[in-house]
């Protein structure tokens, strides 16, 4: 094999590695997003019940907490789309498998995943 074919061939080895931790991540997100949105779900409806205890005090809250409900909701739903659907680069998930291999102790890759969107 030639040093060019070689180079090639380590290279789309590479290439392919990179593009599995990049599912990997975006994978993650989507099970992060399938975890969130249930917790979304019960913390308008915990806060529902306290809102119509005071309807009384304040006619316009229960409208206002709707809106604001509305709007967290569809909030979270645009945030798991565009963390779902925006596939982190290869350059990206390169440095997270840096990362993570430069500190074998850790019991939880969770920090890397964090970093991987913001």
């Amino acid at each position: 094999m030639t040093a060019k074919g070689s180079l090639a061939h380590d290279y789309g080895r590479l290439a392919g590695f990179l593009r599995a931790i990049s599912l990997r991540f975006q994978l993650l997100a989507t099970l992060e997003f399938l975890l969130l949105l249930p917790s979304g779900f019960l913390l308008v409806l915990l806060g529902s019940t306290f809102i119509l205890d005071l309807k009384k005090a304040l006619p316009y809250l229960p409208f206002v907490y709707a809106l604001v409900s509305i709007i967290f909701l569809f909030f979270l739903l645009i945030l798991a789309i565009w963390r779902i659907g925006s596939r982190p680069s290869m350059e990206r998930a390169r440095k997270w498998e840096v990362k993570a291999r430069s500190s074998p102790g850790l019991r939880s890759r969770s920090h890397f995943m964090v970093e991987a969107f913001w």
